[in-house]
């Protein structure tokens, strides 16, 4: 029962990690609305788990310069 519960605990915290670190880092571009024709914002997601946005972050983007993380 212990080492059903270690590594519960452990894939629990893999998923965790995976969750806040993407597999890529990329930049991000933010539109107005789904013409894509308007930029509002955009920002950069790094390997690391960082975020850095600026603008206004809307439901309508792209994503480009994907690098992997690794």
């Amino acid at each position: 029962m212990k080492l059903k519960l270690a590594l519960l605990a452990v894939s629990a915290l893999v998923c965790a990690y995976a969750a806040a670190h993407p597999p890529y880092s990329f930049d991000i571009t933010y539109y107005s609305d789904a013409s894509h024709t308007t930029v509002v914002g955009g920002g950069w997601f790094t390997c690391s788990g960082q975020t850095h946005t600026y603008g206004q972050v809307t439901d309508f983007y792209d994503e480009s310069n994907e690098e992997p993380c690794g």
